[in-house]
């Protein structure tokens, strides 16, 4: 059975995934259809670190729309993930789109060898920059803990707002726009720390 093909899914499995211990339910659910995904992933050109930003979106969005899921037999529950995987890659694709600089996929026309180490010097600043930037954010993830994160994170990455973030964390509105408003003036003095040092 190869990953574009995985088998098909048990409602019963569906049902398990909301229950109290539902760790091994969801553990088979990710082992079944994170193989898809990284497939679709891959057929999109997409690099390892964008599939796991997609695979990460996937699994986050199935997670608030397979409360309310009911599995229709008619229907391929294939296709439904299929589909959620394909719109997180388009919008994952308009996001970069929109990056000042951004051209896309340009095939391979080769630049002139004193523009291809320009580029090559300023590809590894930037992944160094990158690399910081994602150790402080792991940093400051880790020291606040998992319900503040959550509220940082829905509503800036996910747009939810302040309500429907405390009502999916169970905390008040309150207590999310005060974890948000910490945690970004946080990140914003650690990454600044991080680039003058």
């Amino acid at each position: 059975m190869s990953a574009l093909d995985p088998p098909t899914t048990c409602p019963r499995l569906l049902s398990q995934l909301f229950l109290p211990d539902s760790d091994a339910a969801w553990a088979v659910f990710i082992g079944r259809y994170a193989p898809l995904i990284e497939a679709r992933c891959r057929k999109a050109r997409l690099q390892s670190a964008d599939v796991d930003d997609i695979r990460s979106a996937v699994f986050t969005a199935l997670l608030r729309a397979l409360r309310d899921f009911r599995h229709d037999p008619a229907h391929r529950f294939r296709g439904y993930i299929q589909t959620i995987v394909d719109n997180a890659i388009r919008s994952h694709w308009r996001v970069l789109s929109r990056r000042p600089g951004w051209v896309g996929n340009g095939g391979d026309t080769a630049l002139p060898e004193p523009l291809a180490r320009l580029s090559g010097e300023l590809d590894d600043q930037m992944r160094e920059g990158f690399k910081s930037y994602d150790q402080v954010i792991d940093t400051v993830r880790f020291e606040v803990g998992p319900v503040a994160w959550g509220a940082f994170w829905l509503t800036t990455h996910e747009n939810l707002t302040g309500a429907e973030a405390a009502e999916q964390l169970g905390i008040s509105p309150s207590a999310v726009y005060t974890a948000k408003s910490r945690i970004i003036k946080t990140l914003r003095k650690r990454a600044s720390a991080s680039t003058s040092s």
